[in-house]
């Protein structure tokens, strides 16, 4: 063995590939070399505790290092003759090449040889994707997670499918599917394939060693699912199914290419991608399936075979939906008015429905019957989920379906086929997404919609699927007063908190619940069932759980900050149960995401409305965490309103005022009265926080340094008319007036005037004309400042009182 062989390079190649320290040290105890690794079956090192990830990763690496390449020929049994002997042999020709001649589907022995190899040849015409299409994208797959290049062989027996990608070879046939060996077109088609492999071949020189130039995105995982084969795989698919579609899809193999284009379309990945959304918007198949569907509920009885068969209609409605899910396909629907199609299937599903529950009361019913009702079933879930998606997000279309009345005929669905649990979800699904639209969620306050769905849903409990959709409707319901009214007689509450303690670690189940609960807990009534069923508990321990977790965490923060809204003892419960620390670690956790940010705060403010409260939370740091998100969001209204309402309730508490106005605490006060101005809302919250602190000597200072004074004289002339304003406003003129230095501030920013003018706009108002009087007393100890041009208004023997002492003392500095 050289030196070379096992170099410190050829380690820290393999551990560069990501070959694990374990395989490593294994190569090393056997003191296997490269070239013994690349002649060495996965068998042999399997029993050793070699992983199959890693062996495939050791023998990217001796690739890399030899000009050698191995290639799988990969095809299906149905073509084991005339195609892969013709790609055999041209693939042959070339020295560079070790040939695998591997067959679909696949054997041990061939699946370990398959995995031996550095590429993949990939035959790919319907004969081999059909039969056998989840081994084969499995297999691809596997290739490309290992970074192994794949060349696709389109094999074109009708001359159609000629656009395919760059990495893409395409192989002619004769029309009869076979090559003639001494045609000119089995010539032709061998010349082609020769030609462009030679081509692929000969630039692969020009590269790095160990790579082709028909090696397709060696990227990261997600990337080769959307760029690689599958969406080379799903193109094809789109192609024949775009092509003489009736005779194609009442074929077997037509079927089957449904089938598999309906997995195909599932890949999330793949739709995720913009190469596969824009490859599924350009192409014509959408249009040509809603007119199959047309014509197949017009033509007559579904339930009978033919042209118009329920599996053929049951497989175009599985394509449909999956296409539908792409907006404009969604635009393609509405202009054909699909609601239409679907209201005369859904009627002709109806009266199969009542014929069969006929014949079964009169004990009539057969084999026929129980075949026909299974297609019906099918037929009506499939074109549910066409309806589902066709609606999603798309608000013109589900105002459309309401106004059809196919909102009732989704309820009266889930009634009828409360047994069907597809069929169930499928419902759910639908009206979540049209109860998006205001006017379907009348529809279904109107009649007994939401009564139906919470009983569907307390029967389905323990179906995780079923019971996040039905709280997804639920969340869209509860935003309307009636039916959030109606849910609640229902029992609504309970059967959310129910279904959490039930699937504790469905975050799907859990998002969509906590969301409903949220809504839920707006009304005081609501809020008590929900806190009675366990909620707090809940809440605060899916917080724990899913703290990582921010789709799940901004709705339970939501929920909590609901329940946070009552007089006191859901507060008390929250702090004794650790809540308070844990609210806060979100805020810090989460510092810029506004969704659980907002709920949070929100839950803060409410929760320092109690005294024992507003110490707990500035020993947990909460006033820095406040001030910080206030110094951050100092212009998004909402969250500095929030802060400043949290301060307002801490200031509130007199053995707190030093310590909030040695922080920052008056300086962005200040600056929010300032750069909200004409925010009402924020004005009142900072006017009540400058009121709070300004009670001490050292704050006052703290609060005039940073231009207090112009601000509340500015708010003061603003809101005149605004008694809450008005107030806070001569509050704090009441404190800041009894030093000195302020009374000639005050006055010079015009706050004597707009203080005798208040008392003028509120002359029966007690608490305005006090702080009013109280303020100029103060003021009119200062013999520069002369409050008291006219008398002011006064009406009971405390106003004159006041009014007498402003009096002599303006008198007595004249």
């Amino acid at each position: 063995m050289s030196n070379m062989e096992f170099s410190s390079t050829f380690i820290e190649s393999l551990l560069k590939e990501g070959v694990s320290a374990d395989a490593v040290q294994t190569v090393q105890r056997l003191q296997l070399s490269p070239s013994d690794l690349s002649h060495l079956p996965y068998s042999a090192l399997k029993d050793e505790g070699v992983s199959l990830r890693d062996y495939a990763r050791i023998r990217k690496v001796i690739s890399s290092s030899s000009s050698l390449l191995s290639v799988a020929l990969l095809h299906s049994k149905e073509v084991d003759g005339v195609l892969p002997t013709t790609v055999k042999s041209v693939l042959s020709r070339h020295d560079e090449l070790r040939l695998f001649h591997v067959a679909i589907p696949l054997t041990p022995l061939t699946l370990e040889e398959y995995y031996r190899c550095d590429g993949v040849v990939l035959v790919l015409d319907k004969a081999l994707f059909l039969p056998a299409y989840k081994q084969v994208l499995r297999l691809v797959m596997s290739a490309l997670d290992r970074s192994r290049w794949v060349i696709p062989i389109y094999v074109d027996r009708k001359d159609e499918l000629r656009e395919v990608d760059d990495a893409g070879i395409v192989l002619t046939l004769a029309r009869s599917g076979e090559i003639q060996w001494r045609s000119s077109e089995g010539e032709k088609a061998m010349e082609e394939l020769e030609q462009a492999v030679a081509e692929r071949l000969s630039s692969f020189a020009a590269q790095s060693s160990g790579e082709m130039a028909m090696k397709v995105h060696a990227v990261e995982r997600a990337q080769s699912r959307t760029s690689g084969s599958l969406l080379t795989a799903y193109k094809s698919l789109l192609h024949f199914l775009s092509l003489d579609h009736h005779q194609s899809f009442l074929s077997e193999a037509g079927r089957e290419a449904l089938q598999a284009f309906n997995v195909l379309g599932r890949d999330k990945e793949l739709f995720a991608a913009q190469q596969g959304v824009e490859m599924v918007r350009n192409s014509p198949i959408t249009s040509t399936l809603l007119l199959d569907v047309a014509d197949s509920v017009r033509n007559g009885n579904l339930f009978t075979d033919g042209t118009n068969s329920p599996s053929y209609l049951a497989a175009v409605l599985t394509c449909l939906w999956v296409l539908l899910r792409e907006e404009t396909n969604k635009k393609k629907a509405f202009d054909r008015d699909f609601v239409s199609t679907l209201s005369v299937l859904f009627d002709i599903i109806d009266i199969s429905y009542r014929s069969s529950l006929s014949n079964e009361q009169e004990g009539i019913s057969s084999a026929d019957d129980a075949h026909i009702a299974e297609m019906r079933d099918t037929i009506l879930s499939e074109s549910l989920i066409c309806l589902q998606n066709y609606s999603h997000s798309f608000l013109r279309a589900t105002e459309d379906v309401g106004e059809r009345g196919l909102v009732q005929r989704v309820v009266d669905f889930l009634d009828r086929f409360r047994q069907n649990d597809r069929i169930v979800s499928h419902c759910l699904g639908c009206l979540w997404c049209l109860t998006a639209a205001e006017d379907n969620k009348r529809r279904i306050s109107s009649g007994s919609g939401s009564k139906i769905m919470v009983e569907v849903m307390y029967e389905k409990i323990g179906n995780a699927e079923i019971m996040a959709k039905g709280f997804a409707a639920v969340w869209n319901l509860s935003l309307d007063v009636e039916l959030k009214r109606a849910m609640h007689n229902e029992k609504i509450e309970r059967l959310i908190c129910s279904s959490i303690k039930q699937h504790p670690n469905d975050t799907v189940l859990l998002a969509k619940a906590f969301g409903a609960l949220w809504n839920m807990t707006v009304r005081p009534d609501d809020r008590r069932t929900a806190v009675e069923e366990g909620a707090i508990d809940l809440c605060l321990d899916v917080a724990q759980r899913y703290f990582s977790d921010k789709v799940v965490l901004a709705q339970v923060i939501g929920a909590l900050k609901n329940i946070t809204c009552d007089q006191g003892e859901n507060k008390r419960a929250i702090a004794d149960r650790g809540g308070v620390p844990l609210i806060l670690d979100i805020i810090s956790r989460y510092p810029q995401d506004l969704n659980i940010l907002v709920q949070a705060m929100g839950s803060i403010w409410n929760l320092s409305g109690i005294t024992p409260n507003k110490s707990l939370i500035v020993e947990e740091g909460g006033l820095e965490l406040v001030l910080d998100t206030l110094a951050r969001y100092l212009d998004q209204e909402v969250l500095c309103g929030k802060c400043l309402a949290t301060l307002w309730n801490i200031s509130s508490q007199e053995s707190l005022r030093p310590r909030v106005g040695r922080s920052v605490a008056p300086k962005l006060i200040c600056e929010s009265l300032r750069r909200h101005r004409g925010n009402h809302s924020i004005v009142v919250k900072a006017l009540a926080s400058l009121w709070n602190t300004s009670s001490t000597d050292e704050n006052k200072a703290a609060i005039a340094r940073y231009g207090a004074i112009e601000a509340i004289s500015d708010a003061l002339h603003r809101f005149r008319q605004s008694e809450d304003v008005v107030v806070k406003c001569l509050a704090t003129f009441w404190n800041l007036s009894s030093v000195q230095e302020y009374k000639s501030l005050i006055a010079k920013h015009e706050g004597v005037p707009r203080i005798i003018e208040t008392m003028r706009l509120f002359p029966r108002h007690r608490v305005i004309l006090v702080k009013a009087l109280a303020s100029l007393w103060n003021l009119s100890c200062d013999h520069h400042v002369r409050p008291l041009r006219s008398p002011p208004v006064s009406f009971s023997a405390f106003h004159i009182a006041i009014s007498l002492s402003a009096f002599c003392r303006c008198a007595c500095s004249q």
